[in-house]
């Protein structure tokens, strides 16, 4: 049988559906932060968004495709409220209306909306639930990896995946469990993208008195939710010493954020490069490269301090998000490195007891261990624990310059290792 053809883009929308009561059925007006879609209409907590999205796709040339409803025990009973029009009340559920509302607003739109698929996940604990308790962990979990093994199954089927998260609407926690799911199938599925996240904002205005011009605000608040992966970049740098968390975290803010400032993020690429070298370094065990790194001109502690003087004192700069949030980034992470720089030693090698102490103390022991091999003999030499006379310096110089593969070694590794432990020790020997 012959493969089935990949379509090229999928958009799907997960909502975790809000039940219908007598106070949050009612008529609101709906924008966007631009003002071009002002003329939304919406009755449930979770319409809004979806229509905007239809409307927004459908401005670019695309649909939406799918919508996921989470929906609990509670949304899947009959409405009873008198808020709700004669043809729902006693006989459709919050889910069998809000699909309805949908369908309506396809067929009545000018643009000719295609109406998405809709998909139900249960949320629900069965018959052992509690009537005092909130919906449990072991719920929460189910449904989320439905979604997750949905999104994945979906995922086979087209080139890119590209999924939206309406945020305001039924048990909030299971959002925070949702984007964490949603942060580990990107990174484990190239083609899964999460767009957009959707919130809503009350705008109060006391001058306003015709309801419609109360607008409720929709906005995308995927960066604010991004704060979890700041938190996991910070984690993956500090404690397994990879960079590459920050730099993509940084990276979506600025896809993000259209009106950014692209010289903060020159700045910001510039001090991320410097902490991603530093980790190649410390990964590949570069010892001198590692020493240079903390002491040399120019060093990472110099180059992270350089970008907080530059922004936090300018006022600009200082409302600027992005660099304010770098600022806090750097001061966790030249915390980590306190040890390090506590009274520094203008010879950098003799500050290489500090550094390998705060390898063990990462639990970097392959570095601290490389560490000691190839830079403490260097370290007792020029620290004066192991002193050479003028005249056998001489002679270890002049016997590398006989010896080819001596050229390869530092010259105090190669004292130590190989000359008074062999050629030195046979010199003794035979006096």
């Amino acid at each position: 049988m012959a493969e089935q053809q990949k379509v090229q883009e999928v958009n799907v929308i997960i909502t975790n559906v809000s039940l219908i009561t007598p106070y949050s059925y009612k008529e609101s007006h709906y924008t966007d932060i631009t003002g071009k879609y002002n003329h939304i209409v919406g009755y449930m907590t979770n319409e809004a968004p979806i229509k905007y999205l239809m409307e927004k796709l459908s401005d670019e040339g695309k649909k939406l495709d799918k919508v996921i409803l989470i929906a609990s025990d509670e949304v899947k009973n009959p409405v009873s409220t008198d808020k709700v029009e004669p043809e729902y009340k006693d006989k459709a559920t919050t889910v069998d209306i809000l699909e309805d509302r949908i369908k309506k607003y396809s067929d009545n739109s000018k643009n000719k909306l295609s109406y998405p698929q809709f998909e139900i996940v249960d949320l629900s604990d069965g018959p052992n639930k509690s009537k005092y308790s909130e919906i449990s962990d072991a719920a929460v979990v189910k449904a989320v990896d439905e979604v997750n093994q949905k999104l994945i199954k979906e995922s086979n089927k087209c080139c890119n995946l590209n999924v939206y998260i309406e945020a305001n609407g039924g048990v909030r926690y299971v959002t925070v469990m949702l984007l964490n799911v949603m942060n580990i199938l990107e990174k484990v599925y190239s083609n899964i993208k999460l767009q957009e996240i959707y919130s809503m904002v009350h705008i109060d205005n006391d001058d306003t008195k015709d309801k419609k011009d109360k607008k409720t605000l929709i906005l995308d608040t995927s960066m604010t939710y991004a704060s979890i992966e700041l938190f996991s970049a910070m984690n993956e740098f500090v404690y397994y010493g990879r960079g590459k968390a920050l730099s993509d975290y940084f990276n979506k803010r600025k896809v993000v954020n259209e009106s950014h400032n692209e010289q903060v993020f020159k700045d910001i690429d510039r001090c991320i490069v410097r902490l991603e070298k530093m980790a190649d370094n410390m990964q590949l065990c570069r010892t001198e490269q590692m020493i240079d790194n903390f002491y040399e001109n120019e060093n990472i502690k110099d180059v992270l301090m350089g970008f907080i003087a530059k922004y936090e004192k300018d006022k600009e700069s200082d409302e600027d998000p992005d660099a304010r949030i770098f600022i806090s980034v750097i001061r966790n992470i030249v915390k980590e490195y306190s040890d390090i720089y506590n009274n520094p030693n203008p010879n950098k090698f003799l500050n290489l007891p500090k550094i390998i102490k705060w390898c063990i103390d990462k639990d970097y022991i392959q570095q601290a261990l490389t560490l000691c091999s190839e830079r403490l003999p260097q370290y007792f030499i020029e620290s004066g624990i192991l002193c050479i006379s003028d005249k056998l310096r001489d002679c270890i110089q002049e016997n590398i310059s006989d010896n080819t593969n001596a050229e390869k070694y530092e010259l105090s590794y190669y004292m130590i290792s190989t000359f008074f432990n062999s050629i030195y020790r046979e010199w003794i020997l035979y006096i």
